[in-house]
């Protein structure tokens, strides 16, 4: 998250969504849970350990919210997403998320209800490392993966809102190991606290 083309990136859009009456924009960030089904190169089916203290994780990055109507518009994200999955060893990433997501809001008004969401997640590794020891071990893991994003959120006060997001992955995040393929099925959830900037300087 401290590269500077990310930096750049969030400000590109923040300041053009400052210039827009239908265009808000903000922060957002909470707890994740990542989970993976692997099957190893004899064909055998096996799942992480799913323990909390690994698995339950962290993401946090920008938004910007683009309305179209009075029930839809289209939120552009970019997210520091850290997961961790109970492998062996246990390992933990740091992903840098782009997810371009359709909202539609059920009651017709647009930033004032219940809405759902869905869309896509193209994930960059930045880094793997062991949980024990930190041994650097990001060359045994795919450097992208996408994933599927679908769930729904809610406006809890004029500069709030709140959302569950499931996220499942069919992509292999694994390299493959001697010319032999491992294949894993992610899926998480995030839960999101969004805070909207323009809401505050418009008065919302």
């Amino acid at each position: 998250m401290k590269s500077p083309h990310t930096l750049l990136v969030l400000f590109i859009f923040i300041s053009f969504a400052s210039f827009s009456q239908n265009i808000g924009f903000g922060i957002l960030g909470g707890p994740n849970y990542y989970t993976t089904r692997v099957e190893n190169i004899d064909g055998e089916l096996s799942y992480d350990g799913s323990s909390a203290k690994k698995n339950i994780q962290y993401h946090f990055g920008g938004f910007v919210d683009v309305n179209f109507s009075g029930s839809l518009g289209v939120i552009g994200n970019i997210i520091y997403q850290k997961r961790g999955l109970s492998l062996d060893p246990d390992v933990a990433f740091d992903y840098l998320d782009i997810s371009p997501l359709l909202k539609f809001d059920v009651n017709n008004s647009y930033g004032s209800g219940f809405y759902l969401k869905g869309g896509i997640r193209y994930s960059l590794l930045l880094s793997a490392k062991t949980f024990e020891g930190k041994a650097d071990v990001k060359d045994a893991f795919k450097n992208s993966n996408f994933g599927l994003v679908g769930g729904f959120g809610a406006d809890a006060g004029k500069y709030l809102g709140i959302e569950l997001l499931v996220d499942y992955s069919p992509m292999n995040i694994f390299e493959d190991i001697n010319g032999e393929a491992i294949t894993s099925r992610l899926v998480g959830a995030n839960i999101r606290i969004l805070f909207y900037f323009e809401r505050v300087f418009n008065n919302y």
